[in-house]
């Protein structure tokens, strides 16, 4: 039903068939079911990574810590970033790439369901699960491929991304790539699928890395920076430079003007969980490694936003201890961390090195809080914040551990964060019966997120999260506190959280943007209150 670009021949193109044009048989496994009712999960039915990655490992019969033939799809509402996520390959820890997920809300909402970006969506994502990367991001695989046209985003092909197409003669955009899609990978990708490597392609085997890091496999010992753009931005890595046994390992990212132009485009997503940003990690022995969230969005639609006077920087956080390779930091010494960040207009952004201290424990005590702190169930944990997930009660037993033995260590305030939060939420469980709800536990919520905001406040003690955590964590709290009908209790939470980065001396233009979030998360509650 839609327009036919010249030398497409008229017919119906399914997922299997596209698949099978470039050799593959696809083949669909077990039983398929079409609606699963939901009873008790609030209004908005998002799915957290933590609720994916619970879901595939109880429901996914054939999912196997090895490489194997096997992927598992699940079609859920929409993802709980609300970032206009289309599909995730969620599953990047141990054997990765067995588990995707599509969000069909947002699928909707673009107008995309039952047309031919769907299908272009359904495709890329299990092209990912066999290991080919973005159009862009070939120069950077494992093995590497060339560019192909205008750096990648020339390329007519399932890997690229309909918005972010360069045609040859300056036409750019989705009408531009659909007139000239023929619904088919590349020569290059067409290589890989037919005669790659086996651990290159099967579910299971080499990681991938969709991003501006790449897909490296073994340590770098040396790293070429990419040449100096001229996008007029400036990337930073800021934050603590010592961490303690077992501590969980936070960098603050800023994004800004460099000085050269008045406004500049950038991606609004500083998150290495996004498609956007890398952050690259030399250890003590100078190895070079990407930093590999465990799950990592794609297909956002988002487009860009610019960098004026009113809005002069961007800044997130990121937690990157634990990640798809494990430990990131597993033994004491120094780290570097550098930051890559591409930018709208397809040049790299790179962030000066930001270095870090791993300390070892001090005492007992510090070596006891720490251990608990460290392993990949805790890793998970702190990265997915909390999971109801059977397969990771051990590192929810740890955190509980030393919330119970250490409540006065520094270390604590990340437990109780992690349980305060997942706590403070619905986890959607998917059974065989169907989707079972737990509901909120507010009480509890209110008491450890509460904890974490007074310990980080307090001016007698150094411990605490850091600011962009502590502003999540408020607006965390103030919603635990309106889900137990206590809108007095939360609007107090909002109006502290602006005075407290009022009082910090923040930036006007970042006071501004807090005091923003304060009033859209106090229209919320209200709202649906």
């Amino acid at each position: 039903t839609h327009p036919r670009p010249t030398g497409l021949a008229k017919k119906i193109i399914t997922v299997q068939s596209a698949f099978a044009e470039a050799g593959i048989e696809l083949r669909t496994a077990g039983t398929v079911v079409n609606e699963i009712g939901v009873q008790g999960a609030g209004a908005d039915l998002m799915w957290s990574n933590a609720e994916l990655h619970a879901a595939m490992e109880s429901n996914f019969s054939g999912h196997r810590d090895t490489e194997q033939w096997k992927l598992w799809s699940f079609i859920a509402t929409r993802h709980v970033d609300n970032d206009g996520t289309l599909g995730i390959m969620f599953d990047r820890e141990g054997s990765p790439r067995q588990g995707m997920a599509m969000f069909c809300t947002d699928l909707e909402q673009t107008q995309m369901a039952g047309t031919r970006g769907e299908l272009h969506t359904w495709v890329h994502e299990i092209g990912h699960a066999l290991n080919l990367v973005h159009s862009w991001d070939k120069n950077l695989a494992e093995p590497r491929q060339p560019l192909g046209p205008r750096d990648g985003y020339g390329d007519l092909s399932w890997m690229n991304y309909e918005h972010k197409y360069q045609g040859p003669n300056g036409e750019k955009g989705e009408a531009a790539f659909w007139a000239g899609f023929l619904y088919q990978f590349t020569d290059n990708e067409l290589r890989h699928l037919r005669h790659g490597f086996y651990r290159n392609v099967v579910m299971g085997g080499l990681g991938l890395e969709i991003g501006v890091g790449g897909a490296y496999r073994v340590p770098l010992k040396e790293f070429t920076l990419p040449p100096a753009g001229r996008s007029g931005l400036r990337l930073e890595l800021y934050g603590r430079d010592t961490f303690s046994h077992g501590e969980p390992v936070v960098t603050e990212i800023k994004l800004s003007l460099d000085g050269t132009t008045g406004q500049a485009d950038a991606f609004p997503s500083l998150s290495p969980r996004g498609e956007h940003l890398t952050i690259l990690v030399t250890d003590p022995a100078g190895a070079i490694r990407p930093f590999r969230p465990i799950a990592r969005g794609c297909g956002s639609r988002h487009r860009h936003i610019t960098l004026d006077a009113a809005t002069p920087a961007l800044y997130d956080s990121a937690y990157i201890g634990y990640g798809a390779d494990g430990l990131t930091f597993p033994t004491p010494g120094t780290y570097r961390l550098r930051a890559l960040c591409k930018a709208p207009d397809g040049s790299t952004v790179t962030s000066p090195e930001h270095t870090i201290q791993i300390s070892p424990p001090h005492n007992e005590q510090d070596r006891q809080a720490g251990d608990l702190l460290i392993g990949s169930q805790q890793g998970t944990l702190l990265a997915l914040l909390g999971s109801d997930a059977p397969q990771l009660s051990d590192g929810n037993a740890a955190l509980d551990q030393l919330i119970a033995t250490h409540p006065d260590h520094p270390l604590a305030v990340y437990a109780l964060m992690v349980k305060g939060t997942n706590a403070g939420r619905h986890f959607q469980t998917l059974g065989k019966n169907g989707i079972a709800v737990r509901p909120a536990d507010t009480a509890t919520s209110i008491e450890q997120l509460g904890a974490v905001v007074e310990t980080t406040l307090d001016p007698g003690t150094e411990a605490g999260v850091d600011n962009i955590t502590l502003n999540e964590t408020m607006r965390r709290l103030a919603r635990a506190h309106a889900r137990a009908h206590d809108l007095k209790q939360a609007d107090a939470v909002l109006d502290q959280m602006v005075e407290t980065f009022r009082e910090k001396h923040v930036p006007p233009p970042v006071l501004a943007t807090i005091a923003e979030q304060a009033e859209t998360t106090r229209t919320q509650l209200h709202d649906q209150a």
